[in-house]
């Protein structure tokens, strides 16, 4: 590390990132700004905004944005062995940042209630669709199918009439 980075509110604090899409990148990303070291965990396939719009093979510009800062690692959570390395990479770690569907972090054995007694240090955060209860909490979702769900996507049609504008929410 250089000078500059060793002088930011977070160094010495490892995030281990298993998010996907916005919210989690995002917040990782900004941990990473303020000097977390932040290892980010991609499946084989890659972790979904590789995909979306790339510049090529495997790198778009919206991966590049919401992973700046960050060292990945690729585990396969679905194989023993991807889900054993992950729990060594946790071994390191002080927060671990997820947005898995629900249900998923437990089937691969990263639930809270397996974590906290392995890691009682560890903060466990995890980021929803729609809430740890309540009638939708089990389904999945991410910032565009809430904006369709909420009317919000089909409040602000396109000025031709077509297809709805998209939000893009940004934090300031």
């Amino acid at each position: 590390m250089n000078d500059s980075t060793n002088n930011l509110p977070l160094n010495g604090v490892r995030i281990v990132d298993f998010s996907g899409y916005v919210a989690g990148p995002f917040c990782c990303m900004l941990l990473g700004d303020m000097g977390a070291d932040v290892i980010k965990v991609e499946s084989p396939t890659g972790e979904q905004w590789r995909h979306q719009d790339p510049f090529a093979p495997g790198v778009s510009q919206s991966f590049m944005a919401l992973n700046r800062n960050k060292r990945s690692v690729v585990l396969d959570l679905k194989t023993e062995e991807g889900r054993e390395n992950a729990i060594k990479l946790l071994e390191t770690a002080d927060v671990m940042v997820s947005n898995f569907r629900p249900g998923v972090a437990e089937r691969y054995g990263l639930g809270y209630e397996k974590l906290k007694d392995l890691f009682p240090r560890l903060i466990y955060t995890t980021n929803t669709a729609y809430g740890p209860s309540g009638s939708r909490s089990l389904q999945p979702g991410y910032d565009l199918v809430v904006q369709a769900f909420s009317g919000l996507l089909s409040s602000n049609p396109a000025p031709d009439g077509g297809v709805p504008k998209r939000y893009a929410l940004v934090l300031l």
